[in-house]
């Protein structure tokens, strides 16, 4: 299957590198987004994807674009009033009751779970509450069987590793370790291959 579709696909184009429209351009998607986000509780989809709306979660949904609004916020690349933590609240609702109906509810998924939304409230307004809310998420994976990172334990273990970047707290380096630690005991060596993980996800096991 060819990677590039002309039907779906835009080509590329040789262009000359102009800062200031990469940033008008920039600044024009962002204020696009602002608008639907103060107007709609959805997003919509582009017209080519096959939803028709996208939820709250960082893979797909809201959770990615209010990550995407704060860094742009932060690094001074566009110029808004627009309130990120209020929007959270609401978001990380809709990520959960979307969650708890998905195929692995007992999971703490950081692509499809509330990790990121707890996350960004953290590093917006960090509090004791909060951050026990994160570890208590993470540890939800130490005993579940998926290991990778779009639902399971290599996710989980990003989280760590950002509270312990941001906080330097020792319980967070631990928790990653000890993830770490559980991913390594499922190791198994493959001949000519080195060491897999047998992926079990969607009812399938596979390596």
């Amino acid at each position: 299957m060819a990677l590039f579709d002309p039907t779906r696909h835009y080509p590329l184009l040789q262009l000359d590198w102009h800062p200031d429209t990469v940033q008008q351009t920039i600044s024009e998607i962002a204020h696009e987004t602002i608008t639907q986000l103060k107007t709609a509780p959805s997003l919509s989809s582009h017209p080519m994807d096959d939803q028709g709306s996208f939820g709250g979660d960082l893979y797909f949904g809201k959770a990615g674009v209010l990550w995407a609004i704060h860094y742009l916020q932060t690094v001074g690349a566009i110029e808004t009033t627009f309130d990120v933590a209020s929007h959270l609240e609401a978001t990380l609702s809709e990520t959960r009751q979307h969650y708890a109906a998905g195929p692995y509810p007992e999971q703490s998924s950081y692509l499809f779970g509330d990790l990121p939304l707890l996350l960004l409230q953290y590093k917006l307004s960090p509090t004791e509450d909060k951050a026990e809310q994160i570890l208590q998420a993470i540890h939800k994976n130490d005993t579940q069987p998926v290991r990778e990172l779009m639902w399971g334990i290599a996710g989980s273990m990003l989280a760590a590793y950002f509270m312990h970047q941001w906080t330097q707290a020792a319980q967070w380096q631990a928790v990653f370790k000890s993830q770490a630690a559980l991913l390594l005991q499922e190791w198994q060596p493959v001949d000519k291959a080195g060491y897999l993980w047998t992926i079990d996800l969607y009812g399938r096991q596979r390596q």
